[in-house]
């Protein structure tokens, strides 16, 4: 027999800054925005031992979106050269020491909080796995923005206080519990039936084995024990059946209104 196949880590798509472009003001992590060499331009968080949660549940969130198929920006690990490292960026950024969590920026955009727009340019597709997204990671803080250029097409952004991590260290609360229970924001007419059927059975398939990858995509640099990334896996596959739960529920409203 011949050996056996060593399947390859995957690790994180990084980057480095050119030039700090600009701070948003009128957050509470206080992105800031790069132009980086890849061309690119993302929306950086730093590694902050205060809030360590905050670009560990933004990876892993990514990852399970894009593993669902849910609308998800692309991100980078992004360097700051030692020249940059630490450099302010208007009143209230900073570029951070240690590699930085990189948000794709996506031009001509709006950002809401709300449902909107669901019968624009493949929304009534993208709202349901969307859902199936805050569910699985039981999504706190909830942002969307909508591409003003694709006719308001929805993309999810921000995901710095999932799994229970608003205002607190990271919360896995299962669905049994009010906390693990997701607040969704209202999801109007206009949706696919079809689409929530999709989204659950996407879902339905989902498996460990289908994540396995994630922990290999957190930086080295931020000393993240395996253990805790492997745990958030555990707890999104577990929250299976509470999402599909939720996604057949809409699917019947959908066929209703329809």
């Amino acid at each position: 027999m011949g050996e056996a196949q060593v399947i390859p880590m995957r690790r994180p798509f990084r980057t480095t800054v050119v030039q700090p472009l600009r701070v948003a003001e009128n957050t509470g992590n206080r992105p800031v925005l790069c132009l980086c060499q890849d061309g690119s331009r993302y929306w950086c968080k730093n590694f902050s031992e205060d809030w360590p949660d905050i670009p560990v549940n933004e990876i892993v969130s990514v990852e399970v979106g894009k593993t669902v198929g849910a609308p998800v920006l692309d991100w980078a690990i992004v360097d700051a050269p030692s020249s940059l490292a630490g450099v302010r960026v208007g009143d209230t950024g900073r570029l951070g020491r240690r590699p930085m969590f990189g948000s794709k920026e996506l031009q001509f955009a709006e950002h809401r909080t709300s449902v909107s727009s669901i019968r624009k340019d493949g929304n009534a597709q993208r709202f349901p796995l969307l859902v199936a997204l805050w569910c699985l990671c039981n999504a706190e803080d909830i942002q969307m923005l909508y591409g003003l250029a694709e006719e308001e097409q929805v993309w999810s952004l921000d995901h710095g206080y999932w799994f229970g991590s608003w205002e607190n260290s990271r919360l896995l609360s299962m669905p049994s519990e009010l906390a693990g229970r997701t607040q969704l924001p209202t999801i109007g007419r206009g949706t696919d039936p079809a689409a929530w059927d999709e989204a659950a059975e996407r879902v339905g398939s989902l498996s460990r084995e289908d994540l396995t990858y994630i922990p290999g995509m957190i930086p080295t640099e931020w000393n993240v024990d395996a253990s805790e990334v492997e745990d958030m896996i555990t707890y999104v596959v577990a929250r299976v059946p509470y999402t599909l739960e939720v996604l057949e529920g809409h699917a019947r409203r959908a066929r209703t209104e329809g």
